[in-house]
């Protein structure tokens, strides 16, 4: 087997170690923003509630958002609070109720600093849920554009408000990225090198 091809097999087997090693335990996100007439505030993500208690029985509520409370709630079902820390208010109006959900009940509500999940979730585990808020705009919802980090105390729950920006690559995928390009290199240069010219 040639050097040039071994080093190809390591540099493979590498990276996908540095990939697998280094996965990223994506916290919770809720993202509001305009969609045509509509606003939409889409959540998902893990959180780890190790060292964060559920505060009394579990109860169940409408999805909404509330600016002047720093309140938002997507999805269905019943439901824990924990405990947090963060911004009390992200806005200012009144509470509206969604026109439409989806998914698993997940909210964040910094006037009483709590993050609210689904009863059912377990730590770390992958959640999501939606709510729609028909013919609104995040100024007719009283909202201010911004992000707000809700703290529990071993992860945060991230609400951003207005146009999401592109994600940043993960250091795994810069690695992969790298590497791919590397090995094409290497492999546009052994081939040059066996090729043959003949004249006739």
């Amino acid at each position: 087997m040639k050097t040039m091809t071994k080093m190809m097999i390591a540099a493979t087997f590498a990276v996908s170690g540095l990939a697998a090693g280094t996965a990223a335990n994506a916290a919770i996100v809720i993202n509001i923003t305009q969609v045509g007439a509509d606003v939409r505030a889409d959540a998902s993500g893990t959180a780890d509630t190790t060292g964060a208690a559920p505060i009394g029985l579990p109860i169940s509520g409408a999805p909404f958002i509330n600016g002047s409370r720093a309140a938002v709630r997507v999805g269905s079902g019943a439901y824990y609070n924990y405990a947090v820390s963060g911004p009390t208010v992200f806005g200012s109006n009144f509470q509206v109720t969604a026109t439409t959900a989806s998914g698993s009940l997940i909210a964040v509500n910094g006037m009483n600093q709590t993050v609210q999940l689904l009863a059912a979730y377990t730590s770390n585990s992958f959640i999501s849920g939606t709510a729609t808020f028909a013919n609104q705009t995040l100024a007719s919802l009283g909202l201010t554009l911004g992000s707000y980090v809700y703290r529990l105390p071993n992860d945060t729950l991230t609400v951003n408000i207005g146009p999401v920006a592109a994600a940043v690559p993960e250091t795994a995928t810069w690695a992969m990225m790298i590497a791919g390009f590397g090995m094409m290199g290497a492999a546009m240069r052994t081939r040059r090198r066996s090729t043959k010219v003949s004249f006739a």
